[in-house]
């Protein structure tokens, strides 16, 4: 029983950090997201490095080096001090669409954990997939990131 309550908290937080990108027309709620994310998911520190072309967001999906024209960054402000670096754990993620790759995401765990379940993991696919539809939007608008 604690075991489905957990997993609904951790999906509702998920799913809150989605709508929170879902109903953006900027990119300043990936913070926020991150926060709500990180609130059932579990990481301690997260990192968006946004790619652009010529100032708009998103690059070309071949690219092997983009350039990063935005970086947004969420740490736990809980979680200061020293902590052993064997306890770390980082995942990096794609942030892409159909036609053009918008940037990279990481997560920094510092549970003791060696590996994502699979839960974690489609659950962070649901967030990317939101800023992967944010980012798109944001292209088709012109938005700039310079």
């Amino acid at each position: 029983m604690d075991d489905r309550k957990s997993t609904k908290s951790v999906e509702q937080a998920v799913k809150e950090a989605e709508q929170l990108v879902a109903n953006s027309v900027d990119l300043e709620s990936l913070e926020a997201c991150l926060s709500k994310a990180a609130e059932g998911i579990g990481f301690k520190q997260a990192t968006i490095r946004l790619f652009h072309e010529k100032g708009r967001i998103g690059s070309d999906l071949t690219l092997q080096n983009p350039s990063v024209g935005k970086v947004i960054t969420w740490r736990n402000q809980e979680q200061s001090g020293y902590f052993p670096r064997d306890k770390e754990f980082v995942v990096e993620f794609p942030i892409s669409g159909r036609n053009f790759a918008y940037g990279k995401s990481e997560y920094c765990f510092m549970d003791g954990r060696t590996s994502l379940s699979v839960q974690d993991e489609v659950l962070l696919e649901r967030i990317h997939d939101s800023i992967s539809n944010l980012a798109g939007r944001l292209r088709k608008k012109d938005f700039l990131l310079l």
